[in-house]
Order: C-alpha cells, then sequence, then structure tokens
C-alpha cells in the first residue's frame, strides 16, 4: 500500500477522530506541539526504522501539518458561528461577556477569540468577525 493511501486512511479514521471537536478549542502552541508529535508517531511506524524526517513524511503521505489542520477546523467554525442567527446560543455565548469576576493574576490564557484572531492574521483574512458582526 503506498504512503498517499497510507495517509488518505489516517486522516479519514485516526485524525478525523483526535480532532472531533477541535474547532471549538482555543488552541495553543504546547497543544499543537503534542499533537503534531502524536501524528507523526505513527507513519513513522510503517517505515521500519528508516531514517525519514517529519517533512518527508508529509510531503509523501500527503497530510499537511497539524498546525494547518487545527487552523483550518478553527477558522471553519467560525464562519459557521458567523452565518448562525443572533438568536441561537452557541453566537451567544461566544459574542457575550461576562458582567462580572475577575482573572488571576499573571498573564491571561488565551480565549477562543484571541486563538481565532491570531489565526485569521497568520492567513491573511481582514475580516474580524468581533467588530464585524455581533
Amino acid at each position: 500500500m503506498s504512503m498517499r493511501v497510507k495517509g488518505k486512511i489516517y486522516r479519514a479514521i485516526v485524525l478525523s477522530t483526535l480532532l472531533y471537536v477541535a474547532e471549538a478549542w482555543a488552541v495553543y502552541r504546547r497543544q499543537v506541539k503534542k499533537l503534531h508529535a502524536s501524528m507523526m508517531r505513527n507513519p513513522h511506524y510503517n517505515l521500519d526504522g528508516q531514517n525519514v524526517s517529519n517533512k518527508e513524511i508529509l510531503e509523501q503521505t500527503g497530510l499537511p501539518s497539524m498546525e494547518d489542520l487545527l487552523i483550518r477546523k478553527n477558522l471553519r467554525w467560525t464562519g459557521h458561528l458567523m452565518r448562525m442567527s443572533p438568536d441561537r446560543l452557541p453566537k451567544h455565548v461566544l459574542y457575550s461577556q461576562l458582567s462580572y469576576g475577575h482573572r488571576k493574576r499573571g498573564r491571561p490564557h488565551l480565549r477562543f477569540k484571541d486563538t481565532n484572531k491570531r489565526n485569521l492574521k497568520l492567513r491573511d483574512i481582514k475580516i474580524d468577525p468581533w467588530t464585524s458582526l455581533s
């Protein structure tokens, strides 16, 4: 079986299961690194000890990088939210703000909104869903 076919099978079964709800995550870089490591572990088993770089494996299998997969899923979910009617609960929750409470000291954790803005900037997309729609 060719590496291209193995990549398609891996993407259909393993990656779809692994990233099932990833579009709603606020994805941190350390999570991307861990997911990338687990993604690259499986194709290396099929190479029988050959010394092949991760980049070559991605090219042979036709798989995108984990970061590209996560960004694509995140932006797909954001587009879905933007097209929702304003009375739907997911859109209401995403666009709402807490009326009270406080955060811990130090640098705050990234929110979905923050990671989404970073992903839009990486893809050179000029739309900001938090200012253009509400």
